[in-house]
Order: structure tokens, then C-alpha cells, then sequence
């Protein structure tokens, strides 16, 4: 990612038309809303263990978890898993989003104008980092920093969308999947999931 370049606030395209200057203050408070009913009706409380879900189907996009199980272990057949549901379903966006990425990757620019190229650069860049912080997030679960790596890979690929609509472009049909509901879905619930179970920490130190 460029060094010094800022992003601005984001929006799924495939989900959300862009709005008029005068409606974005309200769906900045909206997101923020939605964030905030999440945190809390999937969970709450400290860093600690993540027990709370056990079934694709408690989870706010049941079918995206489903499909991560299609191509999966027996051990995870019928979406139903153990204490490692909050991993599977994590490393299934990263997989899921590392796949589209690579595919984004590796069109020909060429043939883009100089302001599309320079969004769809900042497109991979972006889904460089949302893939750094998937991995942050398995690799350290008990970190305070998950919940906020999570929240930045989420926010990037509208992040990405953005950066077309802003210059009066629609981004290619060759970003779609990159920007498909389905990728939106499963990082979304891997927030869900991160959220941990409430009080764990002073569980176990009582």
C-alpha cells in the first residue's frame, strides 16, 4: 500500500448504491449502530474464550458458514464443529478471500484508464492487508487487538468499492467477487465469532 495514502469511508457497491453527500453522516452513524448491536446481542465481555457459537446456524450469515463446510473436514459436516468454531470460520474468509484476491491480482491493468488502474491498485493493496489481518486474527486469539483487525478487514473491502465510486467510476466486472456479498458475509461473521464469551476472563480467574 502506498505509504501516506488515505482511505476514505467505505461502502459495498453490490449491497449499497452510493449515497448523496447529505445521507452520509447518517449511514456513518447507522454502520456504527449495526457494530454496535453486534458486539452485544453476539456476545460481549473481556478477551477470553470463544464458546459462545457452535453451529453455522446461530450465526448472522448462516449460509456463507455453510458453504465453508461444503469442501471441509467430515469433522465439520452439517456446519456443526466444536471449541475451534470461531477458527474454522475465520480461516474460511481468509481462504475465501486470499482465492479472489489472487484472481484480482492477476488481471491485465493495461488495458484500465490511468484513474481505474490507480483504484484497482489500491483494491489489491488493500486485500494485501485485510489478508495480513486474517491471519493476525488466527494466529493471536487472545490478542485486544482481534476484534479490531477484524472490524479493518471487514471496513476494506467497502474501503475498495469506495475508491472507484468516489472518482465517478464503477468498478470492473473482474472485482466483483472480490466485492461479492458472499466475501462480505463471511468476514462479517468473523466478527460474530471473536466476540468472546461474556465474563470469560473473570471466570477464569476465579
Amino acid at each position: 500500500m502506498a505509504a501516506g495514502r488515505v482511505y476514505k469511508k467505505h461502502r459495498n457497491p453490490i449491497l449499497f448504491p452510493k449515497p448523496k453527500p447529505m445521507a452520509k453522516n447518517f449511514i456513518t452513524f447507522a454502520t456504527l449502530f449495526l457494530l454496535f448491536l453486534t458486539l452485544h446481542v453476539y456476545g460481549g465481555g473481556s478477551i477470553g474464550t470463544f464458546t459462545k457459537f457452535t453451529s453455522c446456524s446461530q450465526l448472522p450469515h448462516p449460509k456463507a458458514c455453510y458453504s465453508l463446510t461444503q469442501n471441509a473436514d467430515p469433522f465439520y459436516a452439517g456446519g456443526k464443529v466444536k471449541s475451534d468454531f470461531r477458527d474454522f470460520n475465520i480461516q474460511g474468509a481468509m481462504s475465501g478471500f486470499r482465492r479472489v484476491h489472487v484472481e484480482v491480482s492477476a488481471v491485465d491493468v493495461a488495458k484500465f484508464d490511468s484513474r481505474t488502474r490507480g483504484a484497482w491498485d489500491d483494491c489489491v493493496a488493500l486485500g494485501e492487508e485485510t489478508i495480513e489481518h486474517l491471519r493476525n486474527s488466527v494466529e493471536n486469539p487472545s490478542s485486544e487487538e482481534t476484534q479490531t483487525w477484524l472490524s479493518a478487514a471487514a471496513a476494506n473491502q467497502q474501503t475498495c468499492a469506495d475508491g472507484f465510486f468516489d472518482l465517478g467510476l464503477i468498478p470492473p466486472p473482474s472485482m466483483a467477487n472480490l466485492l461479492s456479498s458472499n466475501i462480505t458475509d463471511l468476514l462479517s461473521n468473523s466478527l460474530a465469532v471473536n466476540v468472546p464469551e461474556p465474563n470469560s476472563r473473570e471466570k477464569g480467574q476465579s
